[in-house]
């Protein structure tokens, strides 16, 4: 019996335990506590002590049982020790292994080039710059210019996108132009938004160095959408790409 937090998020199943609440966020932690404590209380009476004493003729919780066998039978694979080892072993521990014996042979090349890399890459950061945003949309038929004024599109449609960015003194391959899409709540923000990378167009570098990215967004779900663009830098050899900090937004999101 937990809240939905941590792990009981995955763990929790309707016949297998319970929840304190639905998930709700406070501002005011005291207030939580007294919601929450009461809820736990109100369980108990209604529900957890009720059906433990449930007995039948054999003087056993039959019921109970149940409910307990199925937490066992959905949690205790999926939450053990054991798994979680194995996990972080294939995910983190055995590349974080292989990734260090590459970075640091050859008298650390690669991480002498990667540190060079990452220092002009922000002395170069301000050199960005989102100078065009193309939309085109498409359903069955060639790509359209897209009329932003009407942006009702039909679910089975595609997005294509097309950036022009200034890179300054950095090259295509320094950067990550991204799609970052999502459903859109009442006040205009995306809520829990996916990524979709946009590629490099080839020989697109100009002499005043602007080069295109192109990505397409496929329309697979109804309701309030919306996508901006934003800029990350982008090496072999950086773990995850925040971890320069650096990211250039879109001004206007769509």
């Amino acid at each position: 019996m937990s809240t939905l937090d941590g792990w009981w998020c995955e763990g929790y199943i309707p016949d297998g335990g319970w929840i304190i609440g639905a998930g709700e966020e406070y501002d005011d932690l005291s207030y939580q506590d007294q919601v929450e404590s009461q809820a736990i209380y109100n369980m108990l009476e209604q529900e957890v002590v009720p059906l433990f004493y449930s007995r039948s003729k054999d003087r056993l919780p039959r019921r109970w049982i149940r409910r307990m066998k199925n937490t066992i039978k959905w949690c205790a694979p999926r939450f053990n020790t054991s798994r979680m080892v194995a996990e972080y072993t294939r995910k983190f521990y055995n590349p974080s292994a292989l990734k260090w014996d590459e970075l640091t042979e050859n008298a650390m090349e690669r991480v002498k080039a990667l540190s060079l890399w990452k220092s002009a890459t922000r002395n170069a950061w301000g050199d960005l710059q989102f100078v065009d945003v193309q939309v085109q949309t498409s359903r069955e038929e060639p790509f359209a210019s897209w009329n932003g004024h009407k942006p009702e599109l039909m679910v089975g449609g595609e997005l294509k996108v097309l950036s022009q960015v200034r890179l300054g003194r950095l090259k295509p391959t320094d950067i990550s132009v991204q799609i970052y899409h999502g459903q859109v709540d009442s006040s205009g923000r995306i809520e829990g938004g996916h990524i979709t990378d946009m590629q490099y167009v080839e020989n697109s570098l100009n002499p005043d160095g602007v080069a295109t990215f192109a990505g397409e967004l496929p329309c697979r779900v109804s309701g309030q959408q919306g996508f901006s663009l934003r800029i990350v830098p982008n090496h072999p050899d950086l773990a995850e790409p925040y971890e320069s900090g650096m990211i250039l937004w879109e001004h206007a999101n769509r």
